[in-house]
């Protein structure tokens, strides 16, 4: 086994998510089944040469060099790269989604194993077309969750989104649709689907959460994640008044009382670059569409964002309906930027 060490240009950062941790993902990373490697086989026309970008500890490329003359095996951890299993007709190198050493037109197969999402598609995309035969396969996969049982599924979803959910890195998306929003300029293939099985006691399936559980704990990861990209703002007002039911037009009406409908409507009129408005519900009646209209006529320039649970509406399914035009008005008369999580009638429970 030789061990190489060559970056070339490439215009996206590479995240190193697994290098402290290598033998903990080595071992609780579940082994691929032997069907996609037998598919694989039977799509190739020779079995020459494959690559494996991407290959962390060889996992995948080991089943490939099964069946394969020669394997090529790139990962950019090094620290991966030698806890990666030897084997005599695998070749490892540390290398990013580009493979110098690979000529034109000489790869039989490549096989990507849930690593496409932390890829530059373009440069992968590019150096795949460069160095892969005229009837090549390229072959990417990914895998979700695992699934038990209902009752353990409900508690492990529950884990992952709602408790870790914003420790994941949001390539994880990618894999949470299963790959389908990535651009792909190849011929697509109908395959068979696959089943990966394993049989894990409670410490496996740890292992297998565990290294969001650890970026939790991980100070250094906390800053990056949430500190660094924070807006900073030069001054912070905590205005409120008295509690009772107050109307968006209350805010924005002349003959509006109280501390919040004078701040508001200060804060609002000195607006010149943006205005972000975030409120479980929103009415924006006429009175209000004509202030804010009147601010967005004196600065050009002004964006306004509305972050709402639920537009032009309460829970009351008559008066959603009721206020769901306004959305269109809000959207294309005010040039608005809205983000709704509710903006069905139907979403009402």
């Amino acid at each position: 086994m030789r061990f190489k060490a060559k970056f070339h240009k490439n215009p996206k950062a590479f995240k190193d998510n697994f290098s402290t941790q290598s033998s903990l993902y080595a071992e609780h990373r579940p082994k691929y089944p032997d069907t996609i490697f037998r598919y694989l086989l039977g799509e190739c026309r020779e079995h020459k040469l494959a690559w494996d970008v991407g290959t962390g500890n060889g996992q995948a490329a080991q089943k490939v060099a099964l069946h394969f003359d020669r394997v090529y095996a790139t990962d950019a951890s090094s620290v991966q790269i030698v806890n990666a299993v030897p084997q005599s007709n695998i070749n490892y190198a540390v290398a990013n989604e580009q493979a110098p050493a690979l000529k034109r037109h000489s790869v039989d197969l490549i096989t990507v194993a849930q690593a496409l999402h932390w890829f530059d598609l373009d440069v992968f995309y590019a150096e795949a077309e460069r160095v892969l035969k005229r009837y090549g396969v390229v072959a990417c996969w990914s895998y979700k969750l695992f699934r038990i049982n209902p009752e353990v599924d409900h508690e492990i979803d529950r884990l992952y989104t709602d408790i870790l959910g914003s420790f994941w890195d949001p390539e994880r998306r990618l894999v949470d649709t299963g790959y389908r929003t990535l651009s792909f300029p190849f011929r697509e293939l109908r395959c068979p689907r696959f089943e990966l099985k394993a049989s894990w006691d409670f410490e496996n399936m740890l292992g297998f959460l565990g290294r969001a559980h650890r970026f939790a704990n991980d100070p250094a990861h906390i800053r990056e994640r949430f500190l660094d990209p924070a807006m900073a703002v030069s001054d912070l007002e905590f205005v409120a008044d008295k509690p009772g039911r107050k109307t968006f037009s209350y805010f924005f009406s002349r003959r509006g009382g109280g501390n919040m409908a004078t701040a508001i409507r200060k804060e609002t009129a000195l607006s010149t670059d943006s205005i972000l408005i975030q409120s479980p519900y929103v009415i924006l009646n006429r009175r209000a569409r004509r202030f804010l209209r009147k601010v967005k006529k004196k600065a050009p320039g002004l964006r306004v964002q509305i972050s709402t649970n639920s537009f032009g509406a309460a829970d009351h399914l008559e008066t959603y309906s009721a206020n769901f035009r306004l959305r269109t008005k809000v959207i294309r008369g005010l040039d608005f930027d809205l983000f709704e999580y509710k903006p069905h009638p139907e979403d009402l429970a």
